[in-house]
């Protein structure tokens, strides 16, 4: 149940590290 919720919110971290790096590369 926990380990449910700590993979959602990892899953999140990484998508929003993927979107800033590829804003870098952009930007």
């Amino acid at each position: 149940r926990i380990l449910r919720g700590q993979w959602v919110e990892n899953r999140q971290r990484k998508l929003e590290g993927i979107m800033k790096s590829s804003l870098k590369t952009l930007g």
